[in-house]
């Protein structure tokens, strides 16, 4: 396992990450759909620290330029969209998941790729977002998947509708998701490249 530097990363950014969870990473130079050549390369570290703004949901892991990991790069849990990576250096990469209040996604159903909405996370971590077609023959358990717009590949896995409903002031139909991803025992991410 390569050894992350903390006294650089706690200078930089005034906490320690060694006091934090670690867990297993893997990284791969594969597309989003085909996850056949994941190797393991080192550890995650999981901490939820205050950015000078706000409390923020990101974590670090202990691979970054060196592993040819940049901004940009898509994080992935199993099948599950974890997020993606916002800032990275060498030996660490920061990543902002989907559940950060800050993500925005746009999003279609598994089985109908024409049926698109935009999802974002609430400040509690919950998925919440709408139908762009109020009329959308969406419900309860159908998987939704990234749709290609925006910053996320098409086709990695978000989750399942766990609740729709219509929103008559606004005309939207509204949906909750619950993630692929359990955030709360995440034991090991992927990288793609």
């Amino acid at each position: 396992t390569i050894q992350f530097d903390a006294r650089s990363w706690e200078t930089e950014n005034s906490i320690n990450p060694l006091e934090t969870p670690k867990f297993k990473v893997l990284v791969s130079e594969t597309s989003a759909t085909d996850r056949s050549t994941f190797t393991q390369v080192g550890d995650v570290l999981q901490p939820r620290f205050f950015d000078g703004t706000n409390w923020t949901n990101s974590f670090v892991i202990d691979r970054g330029s060196e592993s040819k990991i940049q901004k940009g790069n898509i994080v992935i849990y199993g099948q599950g969209l974890v997020g993606r990576v916002i800032a990275t250096g060498k030996g660490w990469s920061k990543i902002l998941p989907i559940i950060d209040e800050s993500s925005k996604i746009s999003f279609c159903t598994q089985d109908n790729k024409k049926s698109l909405g935009i999802l974002e996370a609430t400040s509690n971590g919950a998925l919440t977002g709408y139908m762009l077609d109020s009329k959308s023959d969406v419900g309860e358990g159908d998987i939704i998947i990234t749709s290609g717009m925006g910053e996320y590949p098409a086709g990695i896995i978000i989750g399942k509708v766990s609740k729709t409903r219509y929103d008559s002031d606004k005309q939207l139909l509204k949906v909750e998701i619950k993630p692929e991803t359990d955030f709360a025992s995440m034991d090991r991410v992927s990288v793609i490249l």
